[in-house]
C-alpha cells in the first residue's frame, strides 16, 4: 500500500493519505511541502483529530460512492482536499485523501486518483469481521460494562472499523433487567429483580441473539450477562425484535429502550444512561409494560437526572410512620395511577369508598397538601415515582 500511496503522490504532486472509517490513519505518503497543521496532526497522532473527522461526516462522506471535494477551513488549519471513499461491495473500509489546495485536480487526475484507490483497497488488511462476530462482541462489551468515558472514543471508533456501515448510523441500546417469574399484583410495592439469570437461560439469550446479529430485525450486537443485558439495535421503526418480545413473553427480563441517538460515543453512553433508566423503572413498578420505552415513560423522565433526595422530601411525614405510612403512600400512588378514578381504586385496593377517602384525606392533611390543586398532585405523583424507583434501587 506504502508504494501505491507514494506513487500517487508523485504522478500528482499532492500529498496523500489513507484513514479507516473511524479516522485511524492507516497509511500516508512522503511528506509534500502543501501539507497542512490538520494533516501534520493527524500523522502525528495516528489519528484524525474528532473536530476535522467532524467536519469531513457534515459533507456526506459516509455514504458517498464516489470523490467527495471538501472545502478549506481555516478555523481546522485544513486546506482543501479531495476524498475517494474506498468501498468492498458496497462497504466503507477507507477514506483516500488528496491535499489540493488552491488547485483543484484535473479530471484526469481524479480518473488516476480512482484507478490508484482500487489498487490502495486491494491492498487494505482483510476485510473486518462483520457485525456479530467476535471482535464486535467484545468491543460493545468493553463499553457497557462500563466504559471510562475518556475510553468511550477509542471503543466506538474500533467497532467502525469492525462494522464500517455502523459511521453515521442512528441506532437504539436495549436493556434488560432479570425479573421474578410471577408478576406480585398490580400495585403491590415493588416487583424486584430476580436475582439474576439461570446459565441455561444465558446460554439461549446468546444463541438467539447471536443468531439475529445482522439480519433484518436490526440487532447489531449484544452483550449478556446474568444480571444484564445489552442490545445495539439500529433505529428502525419498531426497535422490539423477536428475540426481545420472546424475553418478555417469559417474563425473564424487563427490558428498557432508549432515545434513537446517534453512532458515537457521546450518543452511545445518553442511549444506554436512558436505557438503563428505562429498564429500572420497569423493575421498580409493575403498572409499567415489561416493554418500555425511554419516549414513553413520562413522570418518570423528570427523574432521570438529578437525585432523588428532593423529590423524596415532600412524602418524609409519611415516610416516617412506618407500615402505617406505607399503606396511606400506596393509596395514594394507586390513586394518582387511576387518574383520580374513585372506583377504579377502590375495585383494585378492595376497599369500601369511604376506607379510600379516609386514607386520601388522612395522607394530603399529614402532607400538607391538597389532592383538589393540580399541581400539588402533580408534584406528589412525581414524588411518589422517585421514591418507589429509590426503594428498588436499594
Amino acid at each position: 500500500m506504502q508504494d501505491e500511496l507514494d506513487s500517487l503522490a508523485t504522478l500528482l504532486g499532492r500529498s496523500v493519505s489513507v484513514d479507516s472509517p473511524s479516522g485511524r490513519l492507516l497509511g500516508y505518503s512522503v511528506q509534500s511541502d502543501d501539507a497542512d497543521q490538520a494533516r501534520i496532526f493527524t500523522i502525528l497522532a495516528r489519528q484524525v483529530p474528532e473536530p476535522v473527522r467532524q467536519w469531513q461526516d457534515e459533507h456526506g462522506l459516509s455514504t458517498a460512492t464516489g470523490p467527495v471535494r471538501l472545502p478549506a477551513n481555516r478555523g481546522l488549519r485544513m486546506t482543501a482536499r479531495l476524498c475517494l471513499p474506498l468501498r468492498q461491495h458496497g462497504v466503507l473500509r477507507a477514506y483516500l485523501w488528496i491535499v489540493e489546495g488552491a488547485t483543484a485536480l484535473t479530471p484526469e487526475e481524479v480518473a488516476a486518483v480512482a484507478e490508484h484507490g482500487r489498487r490502495v483497497l486491494a491492498r487494505l488488511p482483510e476485510t473486518p469481521a462483520p457485525a456479530g462476530t467476535d471482535a464486535l462482541v467484545g468491543l460493545f462489551r468493553d463499553l457497557v460494562v462500563p466504559a471510562p468515558v475518556d475510553d468511550a472514543e477509542r471503543l466506538v471508533g474500533a467497532m467502525v472499523d469492525v462494522a464500517p456501515d455502523l459511521l453515521g448510523a442512528t441506532v437504539r441500546l436495549v436493556v434488560g433487567l432479570p425479573v421474578s417469574p410471577t408478576s406480585p399484583p398490580s400495585g403491590s410495592d415493588s416487583d424486584g429483580p430476580g436475582g439474576g439469570l439461570s446459565a441455561s437461560e444465558v446460554a439461549r439469550l446468546v444463541r438467539g441473539l447471536g443468531a439475529l446479529a445482522g439480519g433484518p430485525e436490526g440487532v447489531v450486537t449484544s452483550w449478556v450477562a446474568t444480571t444484564r443485558v445489552v442490545v445495539l439495535c439500529r433505529a428502525v421503526a419498531s426497535s422490539r425484535t423477536p428475540a426481545m418480545a420472546d424475553m418478555v413473553a417469559s417474563a425473564v427480563l424487563a427490558t428498557g429502550t432508549g432515545p434513537a441517538v446517534p453512532f458515537d460515543a457521546p450518543g452511545l453512553l445518553h442511549g444506554l444512561a436512558m436505557a438503563d433508566f428505562t429498564a429500572a423503572c420497569v423493575v421498580a413498578d409493575p403498572r409499567l409494560p415489561r416493554d418500555h420505552a425511554w419516549e414513553q415513560l413520562g413522570v418518570y423522565r423528570l427523574l432521570s437526572h438529578g437525585d432523588p433526595p428532593p423529590w423524596l422530601q415532600t412524602l418524609a411525614p409519611l415516610d416516617a410512620q412506618g407500615a402505617s405510612g406505607d399503606t396511606l403512600l400506596d393509596t395514594l400512588e394507586t390513586y394518582l395511577d387511576l387518574a383520580g378514578d374513585a372506583q377504579r381504586t377502590t375495585a383494585e385496593l378492595m376497599l369500601h369508598r369511604t376506607t379510600l377517602y379516609y386514607r386520601l384525606n388522612r395522607a394530603a392533611s399529614q402532607l400538607g397538601g391538597d389532592l383538589g390543586d393540580g399541581l400539588w398532585r402533580t408534584a406528589l405523583h412525581v414524588s411518589l415515582k422517585a421514591r418507589r424507583l429509590a426503594r428498588s434501587r436499594g
